[in-house]
């Protein structure tokens, strides 16, 4: 049965269905394993901090729910105190703002929070827009359309005209697909001239995709550009040098090239070396070369500063950052260095507040870290439930940083997911997916809807196996 929930806030009747319920408006809701409550009871617990007038007042708002819950008298949800026999419970507490875990959180082992800071969270409202978040699903992952051919080492981009391609791979690494976000069904587009792995992808703001390098049996410095209008491949000039494992990002106006940084050069030796394209003059030049070598790192386009943010790596200092400012075409060495090596890791700017967020890799990869460009240096973020590395991160509408998968020792893989909040420094778990992967993709789809979707794309699922295997996140639920 779809329980429905009549919440009055304001003057205004919001029905909303608790399997689908849409992204809050206020307040937080700490992530939750997609699991309800059996029979919709909710067990509580009052932590301390409460007068027993304010702990009444609640029981009261819980009332108030049931109520406004309940088909012809009969309740459908009911809030009653925990007893020793109850697993789960949450734990109601006088905290830091209002928010709430989503769901019964059935994977956790910690304290499942419903904070009420008196008297900030102390209206019905309020209150009830808490309560109601413990009731409903935590995202939920489907199955969609599969890919032709099994990939791991790809890349995934979406098209501006909505369409998803995925590129390479390490079998038949020429090959293309494109996705219908309509249809959920792949197709094939025209194969690259070279197979690659371990190259670059990187929208332009005309809609072309341009991949650099990578490695497919010989060490690749060719380029490639796509163009979605006439679905063709056009071969522009190679790099000086050929590199995977590297880094491309594109500089805006008044630059307008694209600026390729380090890798794994002829070889394999580690490069700190850097070129720019220019796509007027179809040519590359080296620029400044990187403080440090580096392979398998982040490189962040940071706008507000119009510099680059090149993260970890394997190389000399694996816990270094360097910025290079593009006006200046000079790299600047972090202020400090993270204390564990990153590389296969992920490094995501958190628009709110220009940071960026560091996660997972090689070293310890339960831990997290925070790069502030402004006084450019690291801090310590709070460590995810799950270590792991070779894992995928989505920034979502809300400002929450999806992490899904991953592998956390040589023959483990990691099914699960969690979310990051960076107003409250905070991990929670959500829905896991349903085939365990590393090496995959991840692209947001309908960002600007109400129905938020991530789509995963293949990568492997043990013993270096790759697979087609695509699933949905319907951050909604």
């Amino acid at each position: 049965m779809l329980l429905h929930v009549l919440v009055v806030l304001t003057n205004v009747i919001i029905t909303i269905n608790a399997r689908t319920l849409p992204e809050p408006i206020r307040g937080v809701a700490r992530i939750g394993t997609s699991v309800r409550w059996p029979n919709g009871i909710v067990p509580y617990v009052f932590a301390s901090g409460y007068t027993a007038d304010q702990q009444a007042a609640i029981v009261n708002r819980m009332r108030k729910l049931e109520s406004f819950t309940a088909i012809n008298n009969a309740r459908c949800v009911q809030f009653r105190p925990s007893v020793s026999t109850d697993v789960y419970y949450i734990t109601i507490r006088n905290g830091a703002g209002c928010y709430s875990y989503v769901g019964q959180n059935t994977e956790m082992t910690g304290e499942r929070t419903v904070s009420l800071s008196y008297p900030g969270c102390f209206d019905d409202g309020r209150t009830m827009h808490e309560l109601i978040h413990t009731l409903v699903n935590s995202g939920r992952w489907s199955t969609t359309g599969a890919l032709a051919i099994a990939r791991a080492y790809h890349t995934s981009t979406v098209l501006l005209n909505g369409r998803v391609i995925t590129v390479g791979g390490n079998i038949n690494g020429n090959t293309v697909e494109l996705y219908n976000t309509t249809t959920q069904i792949w197709s094939a587009g025209p194969p690259m001239t070279d197979a690659r792995i371990l190259h670059t992808a990187t929208l332009l703001p005309d809609g072309r995709l341009i991949i650099t390098g990578g490695y497919y049996n010989k060490f690749l410095k060719t380029v490639e550009i796509y163009n979605p209008t006439t679905n063709t491949w056009s071969t522009v000039s190679s790099m000086n040098t050929a590199r995977y494992g590297h880094q491309a990002i594109y500089l805006p106006a008044p630059s307008n090239k694209l600026l390729v940084m380090g890798g794994h050069g002829n070889n394999s030796v580690m490069l700190q070396s850097c070129e720019l394209y220019d796509f007027g003059t179809n040519t590359w030049t080296y620029t400044n070369s990187m403080i440090e070598k580096r392979v398998y790192f982040t490189a962040t386009y940071l706008p507000s500063l119009s510099k680059v943010l090149a993260i970890g790596g394997t190389g000399t200092l694996y816990g270094s950052a360097e910025m290079f400012t593009i006006s200046s075409s000079q790299w600047v060495r972090s202020a400090n260095t993270m204390p564990n090596d990153r590389y296969f890791h992920t490094a995501t700017l958190i628009p709110a507040t220009g940071q960026v967020l560091i996660v997972g890799g090689y070293d310890n990869p339960e831990r997290t870290y925070i790069f502030n460009p402004t006084n450019n240096s690291f801090t310590i973020a709070a460590s995810m439930g799950q270590g792991r590395r070779e894992i995928s991160a989505t920034l979502l509408p809300s400002g929450l940083i999806l992490i899904a998968g991953g592998s956390f020792n040589s023959s483990s893989l990691c099914r699960t997911a969690e979310v990051y909040d960076y107003r409250l420094n905070i991990w929670r778990p959500v829905a896991s997916m349903n085939v365990a992967r590393s090496l995959h993709t991840a692209v947001l789809l309908n960002a600007s809807s109400q129905a938020p979707v991530v789509l995963i794309t293949g990568g492997q699922i043990g013993n270096s196996v790759s697979t087609s295997n695509c699933e949905l996140f319907n951050v909604n639920g």
